[in-house]
């Protein structure tokens, strides 16, 4: 799709359909970026970053995968798709909310390739429930990449944490490199302030996970003393062989197109990947970065960052999809559900005065070994409502652990009818055997749409 193919009747269609009062752009926006395309397209980055509601994390990055499936099939690439531990700088206070939410990046060929995964039907589902996801977001288009096609075949490829010493921080205690870094950096404006620096310091992927930073910044009207570009570029210059040498790795570095939606008139974006936070802390108390940090300082009037972690981090310490999140949350729905009713079949056999074994199953309990049956079909129904739990729990808290759970299910209740039919018949049919055929059956659904929104 062009920008001469883009009718105005699709034009409207994307306004309607995207029209949120605080969560999309508003008509006006939406005419800057119809008459951008049409003045000449090029490459874009689309930048949103979200404050989700709680508990509905895993939830609105299962509808960012399928729209990024659909950027895919229009020529776009996801960059990004992280948890926000926190915004990074004293200037972004006002922005602390957004810790736990979620950062997205994705580069387009164009706006006209955006605007048609916009109208793209797994876009279109995922945007559906945004509103009942997302209390506000940050939405900004940045222009093409400039960082150097030399300067990025210099930087290699992302190495893990390990391969990096911290001889500055190593040995500290989180408060000791706390106190270090407040010795040489203000404490908030441009720079993070102590409760920030401690909220890193002690996060459990301190050492261990790459973490990326978005960093924004505006450079004003020209009427302040901020140097703008070219101090910027100055920083770049000054810090470009230090950061190479602790594993920095630029995404992407691009003007601000289009500031769809946010409270600051942003200028610049550049995202950037670091083998971790420790590695990047240890940088930061480096003589000769401390000296490049001076232009990044007089660049803008206002600076912000937000650090964010990839949702799912592989055995090299290398980018990740999330795969946890990825599973169909109809799928994580059957789980709950098949969860529920192990819960309360189990709950039932154990408390039933006859574990349901004379009252449900019809068995002859007038024997004098009764009681064995009955204790037999008891403790089953303990076993029944851990395995209930677990379920439940992997339904609602675990959601990379979905498949395998409904593969379990699936698995279980099969061997369950296939022994019952074959080589251990029962002397009477079970009525637990409906039971295991609807479970079965909806393991199998479940598991099926789970495998396949992973791929």
């Amino acid at each position: 799709m062009t920008g001469r193919q883009l009718t105005a009747t699709q034009r409207l269609a994307i306004v309607e359909r995207y029209s949120h009062s605080t969560l999309h752009p508003s008509a006006a926006k939406w005419s800057e970026v119809f008459a951008a395309m049409d003045a000449g397209d090029g490459p874009i980055h689309v930048i949103e970053a979200s404050k989700v509601r709680p508990g509905r994390t895993a939830e609105y990055i299962d509808g960012l995968l399928a729209r990024n499936i659909a950027a895919a099939r229009h020529g776009g690439t996801a960059l990004a798709l992280n948890e926000i531990l926190q915004p990074g700088t004293g200037d972004m206070l006002p922005w602390m909310s957004y810790a736990g939410g979620v950062l997205s990046v994705v580069a387009y060929p164009s706006r006209a390739a955006w605007l048609a995964t916009l109208m793209d039907a797994d876009a279109l589902a995922a945007n559906q429930r945004r509103e009942s996801l997302v209390e506000e977001v940050v939405l900004l288009v940045a222009g093409e990449d400039t960082i150097p096609a030399k300067a990025r075949a210099l930087l290699g490829k992302p190495k893990p944490p390990t391969a990096f010493k911290t001889p500055r921080i190593d040995g500290k205690s989180p408060t000791q490199i706390v106190d270090d870094l407040l010795a040489v950096y203000p404490d908030g404006g441009a720079d993070p302030s102590r409760a920030q620096l401690e909220r890193m310091m002690t996060d459990s992927r301190f050492r261990t996970d790459p973490v990326f930073y978005l960093n924004l910044y505006d450079f004003g009207d020209g009427s302040s003393a901020a140097g703008g570009e070219s101090e910027h570029r100055a920083y770049n210059l000054s810090a470009f062989n230090t950061a190479r040498g602790n594993g920095g790795m630029p995404m992407f570095r691009a003007p601000i197109v289009h500031t769809l939606i946010s409270s600051v008139p942003w200028d610049l974006a550049v995202l950037v990947r670091w083998p971790s936070m420790a590695v990047f802390t240890d940088l930061r108390l480096n003589p000769e970065y401390l000296k490049a940090q001076e232009h990044r300082a007089a660049a803008a009037v206002f600076y912000g960052n937000f650090m964010t972690f990839p949702v799912a981090v592989d055995a090299k310490g290398a980018a990740a999809g999330p795969d946890g999140a990825a599973t169909s949350p109809a799928a994580r729905a059957i789980l709950g559900a098949i969860g529920l009713a192990t819960i309360a079949r189990g709950i039932f056999h154990w408390l039933s005065p006859d574990s349901g074994a004379g009252s449900v199953a019809g068995m002859d309990l007038s024997g004098e070994n009764r009681a064995d049956p009955i204790y037999l079909l008891g403790i089953t129904g303990i076993a029944q409502l851990g395995a209930g739990i677990i379920d439940l729990a992997a339904a609602t808290k675990l959601p990379q652990a979905v498949p395998l759970a409904l593969g379990v299910e699936a698995l279980k209740n099969g061997l369950v009818l296939a022994t019952e039919s074959t080589f251990k018949k029962p002397v009477k049919p079970v009525p637990g055997r409906f039971a295991h055929m609807a479970v079965g059956a909806l393991a199998v659904i479940g598991l099926a749409l789970a495998l396949r929104r992973k791929r």
